[in-house]
């Protein structure tokens, strides 16, 4: 059995011996792509016999885009060379008690792919040097974020397709996993409460202008004071991962997302093979979004839902016009169980302001709430559904969000002021950032009703706007209008 190990890498050199010390008993080849680093850390990989040392191939201005490329791409080259690859980071430590013994297990029973149950190990004190974390640090908080798929068979999967930071997978070919989960993944990030936050700092520095566009890497952008709170978040849901397995895996507070890859073995030729699936997950997610106070329809939301999952992996999605948040909980969800990664941005100023015709309900709806502020209520319904990571609050107006933005856009979603200037804009100001094969949705834009001035914005600009040839694949879904542009 041969194991190839594939990584990315910047400054680790203090990381790096725990990394071999746990690694070294199971891998054959390492395969490790350095990041510029400015230590020892190409010395110290250089001198390892295992190592195949590479520089980390950036594309566009992104670390976050770069990561992702390379983590798709990499292991091919151990397509017909090695039996399993793993595709980690130098702090990510798949556990268990016998790993080698383990991974001929799974291969004599012809799993090809093997999520583990991810943790986010913490401790007040760096460790010295000469531990074994996996004996010596074993305090960790459940963390979904971490239950990734990295290791797998090359030779069964065809693509993996992992998201941003490889937290989800959509992965085709020959697809089985373990019928009873054994694996753990120990992300060592947490160590010494001050190394961390200097490392963040250290990190943030080779985020691109795409990245903090976009909130990728928004924890090296905390400050010492946020990132304190984080720390307690996860010290507080720590356990002692010595715990037995089985009572361990049993009491993970979150449901593993491989359970349909189970018992049996699934060829996946294409992701639309997965559709039965997701469907019900959409279905499931815009059930409990339409709870939520808000005007569009189920339905409506469902084909919101399903034109998201449709689009680019790391799509790029802007909402104007937000309120509390069911449309951006469809959204966000829709990304999550997807797996594809991207970024919902949503833009409202949160006062209750807009067209006159719409202020009195939104004021009416807040005052019912009980709460004191709309984006109080709209972050509320964003834990709850927890898709907090997968939106960018903009508190602010349309044309004063669209001046400052730069980057094309996937998807955009026109919900805001819908008197007739205030549609016009809105469409104005957003609609030359959607790419070619971008969407446009466009809100309470139902033909046929009267077009009043202070309400029906959106549908005189389906009138004057959504047609050839610059837009097509034009329907009409309820009182919401979904169309592709072309030029």
């Amino acid at each position: 059995m041969k194991v190839h190990l594939y990584a990315q890498c910047r400054n680790d050199v203090k990381m790096l011996p725990f990394f071999f010390r746990h690694y070294d008993s199971i891998v054959d080849q390492y395969f490790i792509y350095d990041d510029n680093s400015t230590d020892d850390t190409k010395d110290l990989l250089s001198a390892h016999p295992k190592v195949h040392l590479r520089s980390f191939p950036r594309i566009a201005d992104s670390f976050a885009l770069s990561e992702q490329s390379l983590s798709n791409q990499c292991w091919k080259e151990s397509i017909g060379h090695a039996d399993w690859v793993i595709v980690t980071d130098i702090d990510e430590f798949l556990y268990h008690q016998d790993l080698k013994s383990y991974l001929y297990n799974c291969q004599e029973e012809k799993n090809t792919l093997i999520p583990a149950f991810g943790y986010q190990m913490i401790s007040e004190t760096f460790p010295e040097p000469d531990q074994d974390l996996c004996q010596s640090h074993r305090l960790g908080a459940p963390w979904g974020n971490m239950m990734k798929s990295s290791i797998f068979d090359p030779n069964s999967i065809t693509d993996i397709n992992f998201g941003l930071g490889r937290h989800r997978a959509k992965p085709t070919g020959r697809i089985q996993t373990p019928e009873k989960d054994e694996l753990l993944l120990f992300h060592y990030k947490y160590l010494s409460f001050q190394e961390t936050f200097e490392r963040n700092q250290l990190l943030k520095t080779g985020l691109g202008e795409i990245d903090i566009q976009n909130n990728w890497g928004h924890k090296y952008m905390w400050s010492e004071k946020q990132f304190r709170a984080d720390w307690n978040a996860f010290l507080a849901q720590a356990v002692n991962t010595e715990t037995d397995l089985t009572t361990l895996i049993k009491s993970y507070p979150i449901k593993p997302w491989w359970e349909k890859y189970k018992n049996t073995p699934k060829t996946i030729t294409e992701p639309t093979q997965q559709a039965g699936n997701m469907l019900q997950e959409l279905e499931e997610l815009v059930k409990n979004a339409v709870t939520i106070e808000g005007w569009r329809k189920a339905e409506e939301c469902l084909e919101i839902a399903k034109t998201s999952v449709g689009l680019p992996n790391n799509p790029t999605i802007v909402e104007v016009g937000t309120f509390m948040g069911r449309t951006a909980c469809v959204l966000a969800g829709a990304l999550k169980l997807s797996g594809q990664g991207g970024t919902v941005h949503c833009v409202d100023p949160f006062d209750c302001s807009g067209d006159s015709f719409s202020i009195p309900h939104y004021e009416r709806l807040l005052k019912e709430s009980g709460a004191n502020d709309l984006e109080e209520i709209f972050k509320h319904h964003l834990n709850k559904f927890g898709v907090l990571d997968f939106v960018q609050i903009h508190r602010d107006t349309s044309l004063n969000t669209s001046k400052s933005w730069k980057q094309e856009i996937d998807m955009i979603i026109l919900d805001g002021d819908q008197s007739i200037d205030g549609a016009r804009e809105a469409y104005d100001s957003w609609s030359p950032f959607l790419k070619p094969g971008g969407t446009l949705v466009l809100a309470n834009s139902t033909l046929g009703k009267k077009i009043t001035s202070d309400h029906g914005g959106n549908r005189l600009l389906v009138e004057e706007e959504l047609k050839a040839p610059q837009y097509t694949d034009i329907k009409q879904h309820g009182s919401t209008a979904i169309a592709t542009k072309v030029t």
